[in-house]
């Protein structure tokens, strides 16, 4: 997602801006508001935005004076201006300044969409030859996938820097995973990134396989512990950003599914869609965060802490009313996007926030903190139901299929569509058993009531359960029953 800082003397422009026009749905995220140009120079300083539209006629620095000293600073960042008919011919006469695109007042929502959706365009096309010039990668796909290896800074051997360790897990990455999976590597916010290459969608079950494989190899090695996520496939450069964020968020769930293994957020939240950053930023996406990862107190403890910074300071009725809006919108959205029972907020958006808007803060406080502890109880429910559900769905195939002498863990996981690592963690978690010794114990199981029920020789049974050597058959059965399957016939008999 691009960022966007918004640049008006008037407030209550900038405020139009963002709130009629959606930027989420363009890609673009509004990281922040500058009422002139000085006070957006010391924001550019500390967000370096992607985007700065700004006004032309400001006090103390105006609009063209603030894209010069953009452009000499920061040249990578794209400049809008949008202004009065009067300044539009003086505005346009700056060509040196390399504006992208200007916007006559008064401002149209429809406009400044056509506007921004050209302009991201416009930037992922620069993004995209950005990857092919630095790292000079033949992307020949035809899929594209994130993989981001996390290694932990805490838990790590005894005496060694945490600092090595990432380098040697880094380097550990390149000679096991960068050939097979045709990737490239780099190093971004203390983790390494891989961009890989998929000949198909069937590949993503190996590829976390391979990654989980490598997360045992590099803790037996080295003591350290890894986490990797892999992010959702893509068929195109531009999307890797949503795959970079899934494998982010897949990381982020080891505190539920524990480290030293690949997380790919697929598997363990099927339906969830890519999470985007909550519109009011941090305090909002961090209360969503809490919701899918944390406890409850966490939870608790994050709705306290978005009341105290973003609606208990307003002094304002018409900002109480905006943050209200803005907190049912983001409601909303994040139930859609994981697929949650939005009949929970009861009744339509228009009597939510009648409801709301009317409710002290306090009150309001507690509103919340009831409905984010439904929803999080939603979503650990959700994830139970998901593996519950595959298990159920292993089981059935193993009750389908038991007679198949060369039925094994790759063929149930390839008709699941899930990695091996993931199904093997989740069925002995849920059964208590590897799924082998279930196989096993269900054909043993079928192969005593054939010797009770049939008067077949021990050897076609051996073959109708999935054994072509009657020997190991006998072994086994011995192994789970202590007797063989002729003695088992005989004592059932006689008594």
């Amino acid at each position: 997602m691009y960022t966007l800082l918004l640049v008006d003397d008037e407030e209550e422009v900038t405020r139009i801006i963002a709130k009629k026009v959606k930027w989420n749905d363009l890609g673009f995220s509004v990281t922040g508001h500058a009422n002139n140009g000085l006070k957006a120079l010391e924001m550019l300083e500390e967000m370096q935005p992607d985007v700065v539209m700004t006004d032309i006629r400001m006090p103390y620095m105006d609009g063209l004076e603030l894209c010069g000293q953009i452009r000499e600073k920061y040249p990578a960042t794209k400049l809008v201006l949008f202004t009065g008919f009067d300044d539009f011919e003086y505005a346009k006469e700056a060509v040196h300044l390399e504006i992208e695109e200007y916007v006559l007042k008064p401002l149209n929502a429809a406009e400044i969409t056509k506007v921004f959706e050209d302009l991201k365009k416009k930037l992922d096309q620069e993004i995209n030859e950005k990857y092919l010039t630095n790292y000079q990668i033949d992307f020949t796909g035809p899929l594209y996938g994130c993989v981001l290896i996390h290694a932990s800074k805490t838990q790590v051997p005894k005496d060694m820097d945490p600092q090595l360790v990432a380098i040697s897990v880094d380097k550990q990455a390149g000679e096991r995973l960068e050939q097979k999976w045709k990737a490239k590597r780099f190093n971004y916010l203390g983790d390494t990134v891989m961009i890989v290459q998929l000949e198909s969608e069937k590949e993503v079950s190996e590829l976390t396989d391979s990654c989980d494989r490598f997360c045992k190899y590099v803790h037996h090695m080295i003591g350290a512990v890894v986490t990797v996520g892999v992010g959702q496939i893509c068929d195109n450069i531009p999307d890797l950003v949503k795959s970079y964020q899934s494998a982010r968020e897949a990381v982020s769930y080891r505190v539920l599914y524990g480290s030293n293994q690949a997380i790919n957020l697929k598997e363990i939240v099927p339906t969830r869609k890519v999470a985007t950053e909550a519109a009011d930023g941090t305090e909002l996406a961090y209360l969503f965060k809490m919701i899918c990862l944390g406890k409850k107190p966490d939870v608790k403890s994050a709705v306290e802490r978005y009341m105290e910074r973003k609606i208990i300071p307003l002094k304002s009725l018409e900002r109480y009313h905006v943050a209200v809006m803005e907190l049912i919108s983001e409601l909303y959205h994040f139930m859609v996007n994981n697929e949650l029972d939005i009949q929970k907020l009861s009744g339509g958006t228009g009597q939510l926030y009648t409801l709301l808007s009317n409710m002290e803060a306090r009150i309001l406080e507690k509103w919340l903190l009831n409905i984010c502890l439904v929803l999080h109880e939603d979503m650990a429910n959700a994830r139970d139901h998901s593996k519950k559900s595959l298990i159920d769905q292993a089981k059935e195939y193993v009750h389908n299929n038991y007679s198949n002498e060369a039925l094994n863990l790759d063929d149930i996981c390839s008709e699941l569509g899930v990695s091996n690592s993931y199904f093997s963690s989740i069925f002995k978690k849920e059964t208590g058993q590897s799924f082998v010794a279930y196989l096993t114990g269900y054909r043993m199981e079928k192969a005593a009531r054939m010797l009770v029920e049939t008067s077949e020789k021990s050897y076609m049974i051996a073959k109708s359960v999935g054994y072509t050597d009657p020997n190991y058959f006998s072994y086994v059965f011995k192994r789970q029953y202590g007797v063989s399957p002729s003695k088992y016939r005989t004592e059932y008999e006689s008594n």
